[in-house]
């Protein structure tokens, strides 16, 4: 109560001051002597038109003390977006240190989505899991597919290489030799033909057996013609076709797995996956965001725990809402009430170094407002003034003035913001 009471009497003050400022008349200025001249000068000047004087920029008489630092409290929570109640908050005029709780918020749905959170993180984990096992796995089909290709591609290269160096002429010389065979083998049925003739002509004996013992050799004689014809249109058949068509096939083979053993690894070398393999590597991609995502938003629901409770982040006094335009009486809020987001809650007012703002013409500035210089300031009413520094000064001129910051260190709090001071001469 002492604190409203105080605060309340620095307000009527401030009031009294502005309206004492606002009806004291100006102060009439010395006007400048006249300068001596001559009859002549005097002559020659009465002709000419008056020429207005150049009115000397005049400083800001007195400005208002303001905190050197005030900050405002607001909710900033990264995870949670549910209802948020005030739990406990400071009265206003509290003097707080760096650190106090000011004032602390409770999260209802906070613990279910804590629990969402990490089921989701959970599921996540097992996802990535069984997606890197079925990636993994279709990597190490896809390398056995190489590895498939180039036994392939070997096979079919000695497959080549034995039909070209030795296959063809086995099964030519094979064929040839058949032949022969079977020539020699007319041969020799055709001269055992003729001795059976001149054995049996003009003997009637066993006139029976004579006809089946040489109907039976010139059947044998007729059947090893036809087995030649056979075996001769097959050789034919072997070297014009067969052949030539299975050295090509062969060599078709042979290039067919050179291609594909090409395509392969040119595919491995560049990081290229087939289309099952490419949607695979994208779901793993997927699955990896999904759990960084599950962990960022569990990670940032643990973090808004200690957000819910607004800490001074400096010594100083509370106040309830923003800092801005506040009298240290109000209180918007209170125990129970909805606790806004991206709206300050509270503050805190640092009145331990207070800062002035006056504007001072150019020429002023330049002769003894450096930054760092110490300077005098008098509050209304009282002549005793504070040792003041200059920690900031404008870089524009406007109007032939220039803003000059000056700090002042408020020992013991003799002074309050909204103040009005000059600086002492």
């Amino acid at each position: 109560m002492s604190f409203r009471l105080f605060l309340a009497a620095i307000v009527l003050t401030l009031a009294c001051v502005a309206t004492i400022a606002q009806s004291a008349p100006d102060k009439p200025g010395a006007s400048p002597d006249k300068p001596l001249t001559s009859d002549k000068t005097a002559v020659a000047e009465a002709g000419k038109p008056a020429q207005p004087a150049e009115e000397q920029p005049k400083a800001n008489k007195e400005e208002a003390l303001v905190p050197a630092r005030a900050t405002n409290l607001t909710v900033e929570l990264k995870g949670y977006s549910g209802e948020l109640r005030i739990k406990s908050i400071v009265a206003p005029g509290t003097p707080v240190r760096q650190g106090d709780v000011i004032a602390e918020l409770v999260a209802p749905d906070l613990e279910k989505a804590l629990m969402v959170a990490g089921e989701s993180l959970e599921a996540a984990r097992w996802g990535l899991r069984a997606t890197e096992t079925s990636f993994n796995l279709a990597e190490a089909s896809q390398k056995m597919r190489l590895e498939n290709a180039e036994q392939d591609l070997m096979t079919a290269k000695s497959e080549l290489q034995e039909f070209l160096e030795g296959a063809r002429q086995d099964r030519v010389a094979q064929g040839e030799l058949g032949l022969a065979g079977l020539k020699a083998s007319i041969e020799d049925q055709e001269d055992e033909l003729r001795q059976l003739d001149a054995l049996y002509k003009g003997n009637d004996l066993a006139k029976e057996s004579q006809d089946i013992v040489l109907k039976r050799a010139r059947r044998q004689l007729d059947q090893t013609k036809q087995r030649q014809a056979l075996a001769k249109r097959a050789h034919d058949r072997l070297l014009t076709y067969d052949l030539p068509q299975e050295e090509k096939r062969l060599n078709r083979a042979y290039a067919d797995r050179e291609e594909e053993l090409r395509r392969l690894r040119a595919r491995h070398k560049e990081g290229v996956m087939d289309m099952g393999m490419g949607e695979m590597h994208a779901g793993l991609i997927r699955a990896r965001m999904g759990l960084r995502e599950a962990e960022e938003n569990l990670r940032e629901l643990q973090g808004d725990i200690n957000a819910l409770k607004l800490v001074a982040p400096h010594a100083g006094l509370a106040v309830i809402g923003a800092v801005e335009g506040n009298e240290g009486l109000s209180q918007p809020f209170k125990v129970g009430d909805k606790a806004p987001r991206g709206q300050p809650i509270a503050g805190v007012i640092d009145t331990s170094k207070l800062r002035v703002t006056f504007k001072l013409p150019v020429a002023e500035v330049r002769k003894g407002f450096a930054i760092g210089s110490d300077q005098k300031v008098v509050a209304a009413g009282d002549e005793r003034g504070w040792d003041a520094k200059v920690v900031a000064r404008g870089v524009n001129a406007k109007d032939g003035k220039v803003a000059v910051v000056l700090e002042i260190l408020n020992i013991n709090d003799q002074l309050m913001p909204g103040l009005t001071v000059a600086i002492k001469s």
